[in-house]
């Protein structure tokens, strides 16, 4: 199982962000809690449902986590532009 499309994303994220609005990077760094914390607070793991596929030992529930992950982390990085 990689990773890599998450590392991947985080990279295209760091080249795409730029010096946003404020009204966008407030927006940015919400769903970015969400993403790395969940819904119930800071976690004591990042990518909490990530973390839980990895846990529940399902290939493919992993593959897609990473991919919803990579996913969001994209989806985030275009909503600065």
């Amino acid at each position: 199982m990689s990773l890599a499309p998450i590392s991947q994303a985080i990279d295209r994220f760091a080249v795409m962000a730029g010096a946003p609005t404020s009204d966008k990077a407030i927006d940015a760094v919400h769903r970015l809690d969400l993403l790395f914390y969940g819904s119930q607070g800071y976690a004591e793991v990042a990518f909490p449902n990530l973390t839980e596929a990895m846990q529940s030992g399902d290939r493919s529930g992993v593959e897609r986590a990473v991919d919803q992950t990579a996913g969001e982390i994209d989806s985030i990085a275009h909503s600065l532009r």
